[in-house]
């Protein structure tokens, strides 16, 4: 079993310091994410940063931070954006424009995949689907694939396309469709 190094940091500095399994990394990271999605909404940042993860020459795994730092567009910029040899883990938030959805649909929404910093955006117009009942789904099927030690048969799937197909399995007819432009 490899071991990780993570530290807590605060705006005042690293509040704690340890290791980890490098197993549990991406469960803790989903942790800080739902975290740092309530304090989007509730500060209005333009971003909070959630996680960093670094990378060594082998382009192992050597380090995890460990955040929940709300930051302008500038501060993001600054101090994160084009950090060389890492994977930043932040919310962004919603403005701006965007594409229209294909007119024949009557719902959107965007989910965030945080382990991976990207946004699922489906599609649909079918009344007895509810976006709750939409994002459920989806939480479902992440949930699933992100536990390896109960399916171990998900481990070499893309998550993204694993939870496309549990959505279409669940009988809901969506289209897939491009996110907000102009996000990072």
């Amino acid at each position: 079993m490899s071991w990780v190094r993570w530290s807590n940091w605060s705006s005042c500095g690293m509040t704690q310091v340890g290791q980890m399994p490098a197993r549990d990394v991406d469960l803790h990271i989903r942790e800080f994410g739902k975290e740092a999605a309530k304090l989007l909404k509730e500060t209005g940042a333009d971003h909070v940063l959630y996680a960093v993860k670094s990378y060594g020459e082998n382009d192992e795994l050597e380090e995890v931070k460990f955040y929940q730092q709300p930051m302008t567009d500038a501060e993001f910029e600054e101090k994160v954006a084009n950090i060389p040899g890492v994977i930043v883990y932040a919310h962004h938030a919603k403005r701006g424009g965007g594409r229209k959805v294909n007119e024949k649909y009557k719902r959107k929404l965007e989910y965030e995949v945080a382990c991976y910093e990207r946004t699922l955006c489906v599609a649909w117009d079918d009344d007895s689907w509810s976006e709750a009942d939409v994002y459920r789904a989806l939480d479902e099927a992440y949930d699933r694939w992100a536990n390896p030690e109960e399916h171990p048969e998900l481990q070499d799937l893309c998550c993204e396309e694993y939870m496309l197909s549990e959505l279409s399995a669940s009988g809901l007819n969506f289209e897939q469709i491009e996110g907000t432009e102009g996000r990072k």
